[in-house]
């Protein structure tokens, strides 16, 4: 049951992602032709997270990750397939990797929630919830100093 559960919950999150991409891709009229096709392969890849066909999952992933322009949700979404298939260990690599490039491209919020995934995954390395910890922190400390300085803008 879990593992279908995260098959169906892995069908949505590759077909919000597929509209998101294939938003981007219509906005360029030149390119309906090639957007169909990566509709097809982004209902593919569901279809093979669904079918528990890993192999051809990651095949069709790896082709379309080029597709995408936010390298940390490519992570995220490839760290996603490989937990559908529990295959946690290989799955670990990917979200680290989507939490620092988050940090980078100053996305605190979702570093913060992929770490907070990791410490499900990994409940036993503490690692993962000091840097979510950290992260939530920062957050609520620019949260502050914005609302600090919209008060003082207000007062002026």
């Amino acid at each position: 049951m879990y593992a279908y559960g995260i098959s169906i919950h892995m069908y949505h999150i590759i077909s919000i992602v597929a509209c998101n991409i294939l938003t981007e891709i219509k906005d360029d009229m030149k390119l309906n032709q090639l957007s169909d096709k990566y509709a097809a392969a982004w209902e593919k890849l569901a279809e093979y997270v669904v079918n528990g066909n890993k192999g051809h999952a990651l095949g069709i992933y790896r082709l379309l990750s080029h597709s995408l322009k936010d390298k940390a949700l490519m992570h995220q979404l490839e760290g996603d397939i490989l937990l559908s298939f529990n295959d946690i260990p290989a799955a670990i690599e990917p979200y680290k990797q989507a939490a620092q490039t988050y940090q980078q491209d100053n996305r605190l919020l979702e570093a913060a929630l992929v770490f907070d995934h990791l410490s499900l995954i990994q409940p036993n390395v503490d690692e993962h919830i000091s840097n979510a910890r950290e992260l939530y922190k920062r957050l609520a400390l620019d949260q502050a100093n914005t609302q600090r300085l919209q008060t003082n803008v207000t007062r002026s």
